[in-house]
């Protein structure tokens, strides 16, 4: 089945929970310019199948010492498209260090709560809720959706997904679509920055 056919699957399946009565409402900040530029994929917990290829629309970088050794992160931004009401954005958190060597064990990377927004009211440390997309038409910021729970239409559960070198986990997560008028938004992505002038697929 073409990878395309499974994120399409992924955004219908995301759009019914919306339709079914997921609140988008207050989701949408005003900002004072074109949003906070930072510093410079878990399709399910534990998945430990390889992660096929996505388009690239462009990558930044980080490193992850929090925990153990430092591991050096890269992320691809690989989609931002809009499906009825509902923009979904999608991008690979890659674990760049070296193979190990020898018996040496794989150093594993624990994605936890690298993409989290440090609150933990309605959800746990452990999900993308700290991703946004920044409208520079209307000057505002779009947050996570989230269900009639609170809990954000995101990738979570990431304290059980653990990335080998050289591979990657796809992740994430959905928005209230900017109007017809927004041929591109700006991605912030926690610990890696933003991405400008990305174009909105519809």
């Amino acid at each position: 089945m073409a990878l395309a056919t499974k994120v399409s699957r992924r955004v219908a399946r995301l759009l019914a929970v919306l339709v079914a009565g997921a609140a988008l409402v207050g989701c949408t900040q005003a900002v004072g310019g074109e949003g906070a530029s930072g510093t410079g994929a878990a399709v399910a917990p534990g998945a430990a199948e390889p992660v096929a290829e996505l388009p690239v629309l462009g990558s930044r970088y980080a490193v992850d010492s929090a925990d153990g050794p430092p591991v050096a992160v890269r992320v691809d931004l690989n989609e931002v498209r809009v499906v009825e009401q509902v923009l979904q954005v999608t991008f690979t958190a890659r674990n760049t260090n070296a193979p190990a060597r020898g018996d040496a064990p794989p150093q594993r990377w624990q994605v936890a709560d690298f993409f989290s927004d440090g609150a933990t009211a309605a959800d746990a440390l452990d999900a993308v809720d700290g991703v946004y997309v920044v409208d520079p038409v209307h000057t505002t910021r779009h947050l996570p959706g989230r269900n009639p729970d609170g809990q954000c239409l995101c990738s979570g559960g990431l304290s059980g997904v653990f990335v080998h070198p050289g591979d990657g986990a796809i992740l994430t997560a959905t928005f209230a679509a900017p109007t017809p008028d927004v041929e591109v938004v700006n991605v912030y992505v926690p610990q890696v920055g933003e991405f400008t002038g990305v174009r909105v697929q519809r």
